[in-house]
């Protein structure tokens, strides 16, 4: 789904109620079967996404909502502001392909989840993401600015941040290496089902040296877990170590690992007595485990069963906290303008590994490098 960006606006007028025109339906006992699904089908809370509300206001908007009877009517791949209260809204989008009808009992229900997830501090600004799956259909609950000038189909992330409510104090979610931890996982259930070796983000080494010079990595740096779903089950890569070997897959990794001076980031920088116009450094590629499974959960008392997660964590070479990362002798391809190579990359001689990262080895394009340190 593709969002126009807005700019902030403020006005007076944006200071008032205003509960969204939506659909109304009368309650059914389907919908009263589909609300009990949609607490089951929860696939996480992402905090810190969006220009921000205000936490009291946000209360206002829940127990307005919380009083309307029936459901708003939300289109096939779209997002509607189903509330605003002075500079604080609420969002329910629909990713998929046909209209949904969600309670707005449900709605209010899942703003306080999210108020009480993602706002940590007395005051300040807040704002948050509450996604579900129901049998494949898609929807998910957002609270972040409003301004009830604007159309109720601008989007939650149409917004610049921070807004007037404030930064947010809580991000997590959406890859970060910060987790939500909100719902209970039952560590006794946890199933790995799939660990593939990844490359887990890719940056150059911290020095350049001309032709003909051993080049010799020593700067460290480090390389941290990703919980791109279900971070918000309170897991951590100790948990998984523990069922890791029962399970037969490698138990090789932690939250972070260092990568450091280790063998194998050493190397010459062409052929052996072959000199030229040419730079060289080292392309580093952190290795780590990308895990998949599942863990049996409960939230507010409420059994969610098998949830999923997905994580990416750093391989290590044993529990010293040094990672396991692919290292490479590259030289640098640069051009100067209008994009005609230079500095000697296809000398004869040169590495024929070129660097996949932009090199910063040279201020002037085009002339043979001394042996450099890069900032």
């Amino acid at each position: 789904m593709h969002f126009q960006t807005h700019s902030l606006v403020l006005s007076a007028t944006a200071f008032s109620l205003l509960v969204e025109s939506s659909p109304v339906k009368e309650a059914s006992p389907n919908m009263l079967e589909a609300r009990a699904m949609a607490k089951r089908a929860i696939t996480g809370i992402d905090c810190g996404l969006y220009s921000t509300a205000d936490h009291l206001d946000t209360h206002t908007n829940m127990k307005n909502l919380g009083k309307k009877d029936g459901s708003a009517t939300i289109t096939a791949n779209s997002c509607n502001r189903v509330g605003c209260y002075n500079t604080s809204g609420v969002y329910v989008c629909n990713d998929t392909s046909e209209d949904m009808d969600i309670p707005f009992d449900e709605i209010a229900r899942q703003i306080q989840w999210i108020r009480d997830s993602c706002f940590q501090e007395k005051s300040g600004g807040f704002s948050g993401r509450f996604s579900n799956d129901l049998d494949g259909n898609v929807f998910n609950v957002n609270v972040g600015y409003c301004n009830g000038n604007d159309s109720p189909a601008v989007p939650p992330n149409g917004y610049t941040y921070p807004g007037p409510n404030g930064d947010a104090v809580v991000h997590c979610g959406e890859g970060k290496s910060t987790s939500c931890s909100f719902a209970n996982c039952d560590k006794s259930s946890i199933n790995i089902e799939s660990q593939e070796s990844v490359v887990c983000g890719e940056y150059l080494g911290g020095a350049y040296i001309p032709s003909g010079q051993t080049y010799t990595y020593s700067t460290t740096d480090t390389v941290g877990t990703s919980w791109n779903v279900g971070g918000w089950l309170g897991l951590d890569t100790g948990d998984l170590k523990k069922v890791t070997g029962m399970l037969g897959f490698s138990a090789t990794y932690g939250e972070t690992a260092s990568v450091g001076n280790t063998a194998g980031t050493t190397g010459l920088c062409g052929e052996e007595g072959k000199t030229g116009n040419w730079t060289c450094t080292m392309d580093i590629a952190p290795k780590c485990w990308e895990m998949k499974g599942t863990c049996h959960a409960t939230w507010e008392g409420i059994d969610l069963g098998n949830v999923p997660y997905a994580v990416v964590s750093p391989q290590m070479d044993s529990d010293d906290g040094v990672g396991v990362f692919d290292a490479t002798l590259c030289v640098c391809r640069e051009t100067i303008e209008g994009g005609e190579d230079c500095n000697g990359w296809d000398e004869d001689g040169a590495p024929e590994y070129i660097c996949n990262l932009p090199c910063k080895s040279c201020g002037t394009p085009c002339i043979k490098c001394e042996a450099i340190e890069d900032s």
